[in-house]
């Protein structure tokens, strides 16, 4: 440390000295915020006993491959008051390098105030000599940023758990309803399990160090919450992962080991991840989830198409012939008034080509009539990446179908998606009172490379404003940035039963 005020021979005060390089005036002494025990990421900002400071942080050891110099966490391959080993002083004119005392650096490394630095790594030197990271970031790859542990993630610069916080449910940036609170990375009305409402997220009293024991009771630094209570080691059957204590054999996100994570259709038993199904009463064919009874691609089970003229009907595949049509668009243009959501249109078939998340759009529509109008999601273009937990939609106008016998919808789609829970598609229609899912998308990517056509019974659902709409969300961050999304064509509602 440099001294900052020093007497004179005559018994007067020298100028003060200023503090150089990644040091900043604490007082009377210039200290390393990064690493000094007594002003830990702040001047007076003392660790406590058997704890070290690194990047500014409080700790009960050193990670990352730093070593434990007298309360500071340092880098022996680069530091020059402790080069190779702690307490190991380069001469003046001299930097470390590798560990070795010596006139150039060397490693890739960059010369910043007499030592030689990583500066895609060091928090003091980040990117470029003496551009400090704030306390509580780490330097990656030459950028500061925020260092978060105990099974949190960085969003918008904050530590979240998206298990828990209603504002970043499963993701960065999903909120849930005013009513609803977050519970294990989804959006419910209650919390559900071993867990309680604080503050409208749904944690773990047992084990959540923010809120151990209660709601609001936080641990200290390098504590851990354990069976409610504050402690340095986990009891009771758990393991220590970042700062919670977790029982490997059932959590979902640390499953048999910690940061195991089983995925959005896996559970944890017995320290395993077990796929499971979330098609709730569907059945799950190729991915999706699908009615079986309605489902012209699964009629009566899996993967029985029926054929051209023909739709499902309580499991059979029944003929179209001599049926009259209630509805019929082909996109044209919208002067029916369909309701156009965030990122669809009406227009002409643009084609696109494909890539990772399957076969792009095409450049021609479904209809014989040679018009070439579709409906779309960003028809010639792709499907943006900006996460959205709430479904977009292009939804029908209100369409009487209450006097028809029976009633049947077709569409003709060509859809290229991502999985979930990166990307979700949906088909539902409106029974008068709540929409009603005929198709949802699951575990597997849909890749449509032709107009594939679409038949559900209906009529169970038939009313005096019916309505049909196709909707899709982004629900996690890393979705494939080049999916073509729904393009639609020659949507009709129909009955079998002519007047």
């Amino acid at each position: 440390m440099l001294v900052v005020g020093a007497c004179s021979n005559d018994g007067g005060v020298v100028k003060a000295v200023e503090c150089r390089g990644a040091t900043t005036k604490c007082g009377n002494v210039c200290a390393a915020l990064s690493v000094d025990v007594n002003n830990c990421g702040a001047c007076g900002h003392g660790c406590e006993a058997g704890e070290v400071c690194q990047a500014g942080q409080c700790t009960v050891s050193c990670t990352g491959g730093a070593t434990d110099c007298g309360s500071s966490c340092v880098n022996i391959d680069f530091d020059g008051n402790n080069c190779g080993s702690c307490g190991t002083k380069c001469a003046a004119g001299l930097v470390c390098s590798l560990g070795q005392c010596t006139t150039v650096c060397g490693g890739g490394t960059t010369k910043c105030d007499g030592n030689c630095v990583d500066i895609d790594f060091d928090v003091n030197h980040c990117g470029l000599c003496n551009n400090k990271c704030y306390p509580g970031q780490d330097c990656v790859a030459g950028d500061c940023v925020v260092l978060c542990g105990g099974g949190t993630t960085e969003c918008d610069g904050e530590c979240v758990n998206f298990m828990s916080d209603r504002d970043n449910c499963g993701g960065c940036g999903v909120v849930c309803n005013s009513d609803q609170v977050c519970d294990k990375g989804g959006c419910t009305k209650a919390c559900v399990g071993n867990t309680s409402d604080c503050n409208g997220n749904c944690v773990d009293l047992d084990i959540d160090p923010q809120n151990c024991g209660m709601c609001g009771q936080s641990c200290g630094a390098g504590e851990v919450c354990s069976q409610g209570n504050c402690a340095l080691a986990c009891g009771g059957g758990t393991t220590q992962c970042g700062d919670l204590c977790i029982d490997t054999a059932v959590d979902p996100q640390n499953c048999g080991m910690c940061g195991m994570d089983c995925g959005g259709n896996s559970i944890c038993e017995q320290g395993s991840c077990t796929v499971v199904s979330t098609c709730l009463g569907a059945t799950e064919c190729s991915g999706a989830c699908v009615d079986v009874n309605i489902d012209s691609n699964h009629c009566g089970m899996c993967g029985n198409q029926c054929p051209n003229g023909s739709y499902c009907s309580a499991g059979n595949c029944v003929s179209a012939t001599g049926s009259c049509d209630i509805f019929f668009e082909t996109f044209a243009d919208n002067l029916a008034g369909w309701t156009l959501g965030t990122e669809w249109g009406i227009g002409a078939a643009t084609p696109i080509p494909g890539g990772s998340c399957g076969n792009g759009d095409p450049g021609f529509d479904h209809s014989p009539d040679g018009n070439n109008g579709i409906a779309g999601v960003d028809i010639g273009g792709h499907v943006s990446t900006a996460q959205h937990a709430n479904f977009y939609y292009l939804v029908s106008p209100p369409i009487d179908t209450s006097m028809a016998t029976d009633v049947y919808l077709e569409y003709w789609r060509y859809l290229n998606s991502d999985y979930t829970p990166y990307m979700q598609n949906i088909v539902e229609v409106y029974d008068g009172a709540n929409w009603q899912p005929l198709f949802v998308t699951g575990g597997s990517a849909t890749e449509d490379s032709f107009w594939h056509q679409q038949v559900y019974d209906v009529t169970a659902y038939k009313n005096a404003a019916m309505q049909v709409r196709f909707g899709f969300n982004v629900n996690s961050g890393g979705v494939y940035g080049d999916c073509g999304g729904w393009n639609l064509d020659d949507v009709r509602l129909f009955t079998s039963n002519c007047p």
